[in-house]
Formats: C-alpha cells, sequence, structure tokens
C-alpha cells in the first residue's frame, strides 16, 4: 500500500511556508531596491573621487604658479625700490650723514618691506645703515664701521651694472641670520656710481622676511581647500618658508634623501602622488603633489626657487568617502526609508556643489581684483620711487635755503609731494598693496559716527538710521579702511535714490563674527549687475570708476571676511559684511 502522508507534517510543512513567504518576498523586493543602490553608490563614488583628484591636482598647479609669481612680483618691486635708491646717491655727497637721512626718507616709504639698509664704501666699509621702524633687527648703528668687503653681494653689487639679488649667510651680519627657516636672508644689492661711472660704493637692502611668509600663508587661505600646504624651497631643494610647523617638513628643511629624490622626479608644473612620509614626518598617508620654478620676471632674474603644494589624498577625497559611506549606510537601512535616504543625500550633494561653485567664484573673484590690483599698484609703486627722490631732495634744499622766497616755493614743492603722496595711498588702497594698521576697533561707534555725519551731509533729504547691537562689536581691522566700508556702502545707497529714501546700517554680534548690513530704499539691482558688482571698474554710472565696491570686496577678503548683496529691482538692497570677531578688548582710551 501507498504509504498515507502524515497530516501533522503537512500541516507544519504549510505553517512555515506562510511564515516565510512574506519574508521571501521583503527580501526579494529588499533586494532588487538595495542592489541598484549599491551600484548607483560605486559608481558614485568613483565618478566623485575621478573629478575631485582632477580638480585637486588643476588646483596645486595653479597655487604653487600662483604663489611663485607673488613672490617674483614682490623681488621685482624691491628689484626697482633698491635701484631709485642707490641712484639717488649718485647726485649728492656719500658723506654719511646725506646718505643717512635719504635713508630715513626712503625708509618713510618702504619701511614694512625691508629689516635692514645698509650703505658701504668702494672699500667695503659700512658708512651708513638703518633699521626701518617695523624692523626687529638690532640697533642700526652696530652695523656702521664693518667690513663687508668679503660678501658675496658686495663683490657682484660692485662689478655689475644691475641690481644683484642674493641669498646670504654672511658671517660680517651674523644678528640677521633669523628670517627663513634656513636663517637666510634676501639682500638685493646696487653699485653707486659717480658722474664718471665709478662705482664708490653698494647700496643694499634686505627684505623683511614675513612678507614672504605671508605670501605662502595668503596663498594657503585663498585656496579654500582643506589639507592643502605650501613649502617654499631655495636652489638647493630646501625648505625656507612653509604654512606648516618646521618639525612637520623636516625632511624637505634638512634635505632628506627620500624628499630630495621625490622633488628631482617632478617636473615644474607637474602633479603625482607620493607617500607622505617622503616629504612629511609622522604621516603614513599620501600627498597630491605639484611644484613651480620661479621664472623670475625681467629685469629681475629670479633666485631659481621652487614653490611646492601638497594636498592630503584623504582630505582631497573626504567628500568621495562621505558619499560612500552614506550610500553604504543607506544599503543596510529598510527599504521603506530608501527613497527619503537618497533624497537627502542628493540635497546634500546639491548643497556640496553649490558650496564649491561659490568657493570657485570667490576664487576667480580675488584672482581678478589681484590682477587689476597688481597693474595698479605697478603705476603706483612707480609714482612713489619719483615721489620719494622729489620729497627728499626738497626737504634737503629747504634745509639749507635761505632766502624766504625760496624757503615758501621749497614748502609748496613739499606740499604738492605730501597731496601727491595721499593720491598714490588711496592707489594703493585699491591694489592692498600698502599695510594698514589694524587694531580691536567697534564698529558700532565708527557707524554711529559715519551715521551722525551723513545725516549732515543729506541735509534731510535722506533719512539715515543705526541699529546697533547693544554689546560692542569689535573686529581687527584699520579703522580707516572701515570708515572706508561704510562711506563706499553709503554713497553708493545714495546714489540709489534719486528722489530721496533711507539707509539703515544695523550690527549683528556673535561669539565668532560681526554682521553689519547696510540697507536702502532704492531702485535695487538686477540679478546681472549683481553678478559683477564687485568687478573692478565695473559701473552703472556715467561719472563712476567702478573702484569703490571693489575696494569694500578688497578689504573684507582681506580681514577674513566675506560681502553679499541681495536686491530686486524698484525694492532697495542690502549688503551684507561678515568679519571675524576680535578676541582682543578695546584699548582703554577709546571708551
Amino acid at each position: 500500500m501507498r504509504p498515507v502522508p502524515n497530516e501533522n507534517v503537512t500541516a507544519r510543512r504549510l505553517a512555515r511556508f506562510r511564515a516565510l513567504f512574506p519574508w521571501s518576498i521583503a527580501a526579494i523586493i529588499a533586494t532588487v531596491a538595495i542592489v541598484p543602490l549599491i551600484v548607483m553608490g560605486y559608481v558614485g563614488y568613483t565618478s566623485a573621487a575621478q573629478a575631485l583628484r582632477s580638480d585637486a591636482k588643476t588646483r596645486l598647479a595653479e597655487v604653487a604658479s600662483h604663489t611663485s609669481n607673488q613672490i617674483d612680483a614682490l623681488l621685482l618691486e624691491r628689484w626697482g625700490d633698491t635701484k631709485v635708491m642707490s641712484e639717488s646717491i649718485a647726485a649728492r655727497s656719500m658723506s654719511p650723514p646725506a646718505v643717512r637721512h635719504l635713508m630715513e626718507v626712503a625708509a618713510g616709504s618702504y619701511a614694512p618691506n625691508y629689516e635692514l639698509l645698509l650703505v658701504a664704501d668702494s672699500h667695503g666699509r659700512v658708512i651708513a645703515a638703518y633699521d626701518p621702524p617695523a624692523s626687529h633687527a638690532e640697533p642700526a648703528e652696530r652695523y656702521v664701521g664693518r667690513d663687508v668687503s668679503a660678501a658675496p653681494w658686495f663683490k657682484r653689487a660692485l662689478r655689475s651694472d644691475t641690481v644683484v639679488v642674493t641669498e646670504t649667510k654672511s658671517p660680517m651680519l651674523p644678528e640677521l641670520a633669523n628670517g627663513s627657516l634656513h636663517n637666510e636672508e634676501m639682500g638685493l644689492a646696487h653699485a653707486i656710481r659717480n658722474d664718471s661711472g665709478v662705482a664708490v660704493g653698494v647700496w643694499i637692502n634686505f627684505v623683511a622676511w614675513a612678507i614672504v611668509e605671508k605670501i605662502v600663508n595668503q596663498s594657503v587661505v585663498e585656496s579654500h581647500a582643506e589639507g592643502l600646504d605650501v613649502v617654499l624651497l631655495n636652489r638647493y631643494g630646501r625648505a625656507i618658508a612653509s604654512n606648516q610647523t618646521p618639525d612637520v617638513i623636516a625632511p624637505l628643511a634638512n634635505g632628506d634623501p627620500n624628499a630630495q629624490r621625490t622633488m628631482t622626479a617632478i617636473a615644474s608644473g607637474q602633479v603625482v602622488e607620493v607617500p607622505a612620509r617622503d616629504l612629511f614626518n609622522g604621516d603614513d598617508g599620501r600627498e597630491f603633489v605639484s611644484t613651480y620654478h620661479s621664472q623670475g620676471k625681467p629685469p629681475y632674474p629670479g633666485l631659481g626657487w621652487m614653490v611646492l603644494t601638497t594636498q592630503d589624498t584623504r582630505a582631497t577625497l573626504a567628500p568621495a568617502m562621505a558619499l560612500r559611506r552614506r550610500f553604504v549606510i543607506l544599503g543596510l537601512i529598510a527599504v521603506g526609508f530608501i527613497g527619503i535616504a537618497v533624497a537627502a543625500t542628493v540635497r546634500a550633494l546639491k548643497t556640496a556643489v553649490t558650496r564649491e561653485e561659490s568657493l570657485q567664484q570667490s576664487l576667480r573673484q580675488s584672482y581678478k581684483l589681484e590682477a587689476v590690483g597688481r597693474l595698479t599698484s605697478g603705476i603706483a609703486h612707480d609714482f612713489n620711487n619719483l615721489l620719494t627722490v622729489i620729497g627728499g631732495n626738497a626737504q634737503l634744499a629747504r634745509r639749507h635755503a635761505v632766502e624766504e622766497r625760496d624757503q615758501r616755493r621749497l614748502d609748496e614743492i613739499i606740499k604738492a609731494g605730501d597731496q601727491a603722496t595721499d593720491l598714490v595711498r588711496r592707489l594703493l588702497s585699491f591694489s592692498r598693496s600698502s599695510v594698514g594698521k589694524k587694531e580691536p576697533t567697534d564698529l558700532n561707534q565708527h557707524i554711529q559716527d559715519t551715521a551722525n555725519m551723513l545725516v549732515r551731509l543729506f541735509h534731510g533729504r535722506i533719512a539715515v538710521e543705526a541699529d546697533l547691537s547693544p554689546t560692542p562689536a569689535v573686529v581687527e581691522i584699520d579703522p580707516v579702511e572701515i570708515d572706508e566700508i561704510l562711506l563706499n556702502l553709503a554713497f553708493n545707497a545714495r546714489d540709489a535714490m534719486p528722489d530721496g529714501g533711507e539707509i539703515v546700517f544695523r550690527t549683528q554680534s556673535d561669539n565668532a563674527t560681526v554682521t553689519i548690513t547696510v540697507s536702502d530704499t532704492g531702485v535695487g539691482i538686477d540679478e546681472r549687475t549683481q553678478e559683477r558688482i564687485f568687478d573692478p571698474f565695473f559701473t552703472t554710472k556715467s561719472t563712476g570708476t567702478g573702484l569703490g565696491l571693489a575696494t569694500v570686496y578688497g578689504i573684507v577678503t582681506e580681514a577674513g571676511g566675506q560681502i553679499t548683496v541681495t536686491s530686486e529691482p524698484n525694492a532697495g538692497a542690502t549688503f551684507t559684511v561678515i568679519l571675524p570677531r576680535s578676541s582682543d578688548s578695546l584699548p582703554s582710551d577709546t571708551f
């Protein structure tokens, strides 16, 4: 007989099937939903990583060349300064008092740029020295009388018809060996020649090393890139400046063989990926590396320096890694939440792209302002050089003038020179070449003073209000520059209200930032104009120069802040300035 199936066994099998069936369907649905998500996550990660690598390589090469060009431009300016200074002596006596006076006059224009000025006679004996007020060098008098005839820069300058640029560790001037990581000093020397063309001495300027370090550090800040470092190397491949600490870049600073081999293998402008330990201490990761060799800027020949830019691959690929982790987490979440998680990821990616585009636009704007500012700076510096010579000679002549009529005429020359110098300062204010005196400044007080002045100036045609935060809004900035920001924005608002209206200044302060808003009830700004409003020389006014808002943008960004504008046609405009809050308190005499 055929066996009869056990009814209990059959019932148990059916019960097990009913219990497992929904879970099987759910598993199939989850698999169908999750597998495409995993594939999409992998493809997204791969594409994002490739794009980030490409962007990082482009950015590193651009930052390296940009930093090198800035340093070359700086030394070209100092090259021209030195030539003008030395040629100024040629028309006068080489007497120490006369030379010392000329140094004082020159230092008034160039003080922040130099650590020490020296003049030696044709035998190499120092006859005059001057340390500008901003210098931290030893008192200049201690150098007078020293013999520097054995210094390489002295011999080269005495034989040359042009400015000699040198890196020195001169034993005659040991006090100066305190600048770079290798205690090298940058010197620019030029022969002083009499009317017959005979060299009667040498003028040498030692450049303040802090200016070079500022360029290196500023390049890192302006790159807006996490994990990016900049290292300046001398012609021997040794690090002499960096935004990193000396212990981190010790292999580059001390000539480590691995670091030297790595540097030799990288051509100028090329970007490669190398082990981080070949360049830095205490890092087992990998680095993207790019180099750019200084080309100089004729007639300045360059020093053979090289700029090295690096970025940790982990920082470079961090957005892609975050994206991959997000997709992995999403794959473990219940199927019902997949759609929500994907939407959140898309929003996050859109936010990241928007932020990246904003950073790129800010970087392009900075480069654009720098290019125009460099042109303006070059003209202003040349004019400043001429004014230095004119002013110095006029003051010397005024000292020896006997006739009252001659004294009056010389006073007029000096007065005109001062006015021209003021014009140069305004040009340099746009080009950002002049170094303002930054100090803790209460914006509330400056805004209230500005508002009171504008009320009188507008004679009631335009109402001016100040809605200020109850606590001091203190930032680290040059007080003259904050007044320039406020007046530029106020006059811009005035021009937008030909029939009258209202200007409102507001401040808000928190632990990290201070925010200023300047609002008006004028004709407003269309979207196309807003895109170019901070461009230099862009204006919608028939009599405008287009420098006002570009200058404001330069001041704000140099102070570490940002400025934006929101507006619609016929609905007024609001400019918002956000600046880092100062951790220092105001001087007691400001209260």
